[in-house]
């Protein structure tokens, strides 16, 4: 490409008719509009009122009026303009600051009002581009609503038909009109003339519990003028399937990398049971060595504690890839069985040990309960959630001030789990929304507002159920509930 061809396109040449008797003000105005090179403009120059009215016709982007001229003075010389060009932009430019003045001028349709010793070049050019803009703003409203009203009636049908809803308001919030497609959103025989819209419908999308149900609307409010007086009109489309389909898309997303977790994780699981293995069992060939040791009158107190120590460390680490392999398991298909809650949550707290451990002190209340009837991969995935939502509402560093606590108890036919913290606990307005899906208190990066839900999905698929009390600065206790 060349040079150039990649410059700019030049900016438009405004035609301006300058009316002024004074040719040292019309220099200068000329100065000022050269001063801007980047702009053009084509300045014609008459020295009085008469000469002005003679070219005002010539179609001119603007007239540059003296209020003071030989053949006419004030608000007079507009008015004089107007009779022959009711529609050209003026620009006054004069010598007196006057305010009543220029608020009586600028009341006579006057785009702006410039006092000569105050005038540089940039005022100028501002004043003489807002007040084309303007113009061609007021034409284009004009020729829209003249075009408007030629076509109400076919406007009216076309509305009436639409499948989107349309309500339009009085500037008081009293309905004029609502199409069909509104009533069936809204509800039949909810939008009354004459009466206040029944729903506040805020600009963009917003949900609406409509019928025991709840239905997501795309609104956009535009200022109309309906039958003569100034409206508010609002359109509404039903965007609920949308919403829900991209709601199914970002969890089929979500499943899909959980997924690809879990095939790695029971990959890392399987990798790292091998070698521990041979660990485990020369840790327990180097015990009986050093039992054998001892018995012979060797010194091997010095040993004792240490490998204590590395036996413990090493059935931790099997414990974690069990329970590990158990979680990267949790599939939808997974073989339902009598389930040991208890076993259950002993595996998810090794699980997030790391994640609970600089956060709160951990507290055990597992009674003995019945079997239930779960996926113990699938309930696994439960209360790893439940517990690391649990860690996340807790700040680190203050471990002997703070707890996590699990419970578990039987009570009849079922078992009752609870996991209780003393985090930040959940604001009284959120509590109705904690198990929709991507709603999320936490901060950015710590959460996709899926883990309630999904628990939800897996206790309910279960037959049981699960419940949250919470309250902001005390703690949360989630609640579930499984048959046996």
């Amino acid at each position: 490409m060349s040079a150039e061809s990649s410059q700019a396109p030049p900016a438009p040449r405004f035609r301006l008719l300058l009316i002024e008797d004074s040719a040292i003000a019309a220099s200068i105005v000329q100065g000022h509009l050269d001063a801007v090179p980047w702009q053009r403009a084509e300045l014609a120059h008459a020295e009085t009122l008469a000469a002005g009215l003679a070219r005002v016709k010539e179609g001119w982007d603007v007239v540059l009026l003296d209020l003071s001229l030989p053949d006419g003075e004030g608000l007079e010389v507009v008015e004089r303009i107007r009779d022959v060009d009711a529609h050209v932009p003026i620009v006054v430019l004069t010598g007196h600051d006057d305010v009543r003045l220029a608020e009586r001028v600028l009341g006579a349709s006057v785009q702006d009002y410039l006092v000569k010793r105050s005038l540089d070049a940039d005022a100028l050019w501002r004043a003489i581009r807002y007040a084309v803009s303007r113009q061609q703003l007021v034409t284009q409203l004009a020729r829209t609503m003249a075009e408007a009203r030629e076509n109400e009636a076919n406007l009216h049908q076309l509305i009436a038909r639409s499948a989107d809803g349309v309500i339009v308001l009085d500037p008081g919030g009293a309905v004029l009109f609502a199409n069909p497609a509104a009533e069936a959103l809204l509800g039949e025989g909810r939008l009354v003339a004459g009466r206040g819209c029944p729903v506040a419908l805020p600009a963009g999308e917003t949900s609406l519990e409509l019928g025991g149900h709840t239905v997501f609307i795309d609104v956009r409010w535009v200022d109309v003028d309906w039958q003569g007086r100034p409206s508010r009109m609002a359109l509404l489309r039903d965007v609920t399937g949308r919403r829900r389909a991209e709601e199914l898309r970002l969890r089929l997303e979500r499943t899909e990398r959980l997924a690809a977790v879990g095939q790695l994780a029971a990959g890392v699981a399987h990798e790292i049971n091998n070698p521990l293995a041979y660990v485990v069992a020369n840790l327990e060939l180097l015990a009986r060595e050093i039992r054998r040791l001892s018995s012979q009158g060797a010194a091997t107190e010095h040993l004792a504690q240490p490998l204590d120590d590395a036996r413990h460390g090493a059935a931790r680490v099997m414990h974690i890839v069990r329970d590990l392999g158990v979680f990267a398991r949790s599939e939808a298909n997974e073989a339902i069985g009598p389930t040991d809650v208890n076993a259950v949550i002993e595996g998810a707290l090794n699980i997030v040990h790391a994640q609970i451990k600089h956060r709160a002190r951990v507290v055990r209340e597992l009674a003995p309960v019945s079997r239930v009837g779960g996926a113990e991969g699938r309930l696994t995935q439960v209360f790893v959630n439940l517990l690391i939502n649990a860690a996340q509402s807790i700040r680190e560093g203050r471990v002997a001030d703070n707890l996590v606590e699990v419970r578990t108890r039987q009570q009849g036919r079922e078992v009752v789990a609870e996991v209780v913290d003393s985090g930040c606990g959940v604001a009284e307005e959120h509590m109705p929304r904690l198990f929709e899906p991507f709603f999320t208190t936490k901060r950015a990066g710590e959460g996709t507002g899926l883990g309630l839900a999904i628990c939800r999905s897996i206790v309910e698929s279960c037959g049981g159920s699960i419940g949250i009390s919470s309250k902001a600065g005390v703690g949360t206790c989630v609640r579930v509930r499984l048959p046996v």
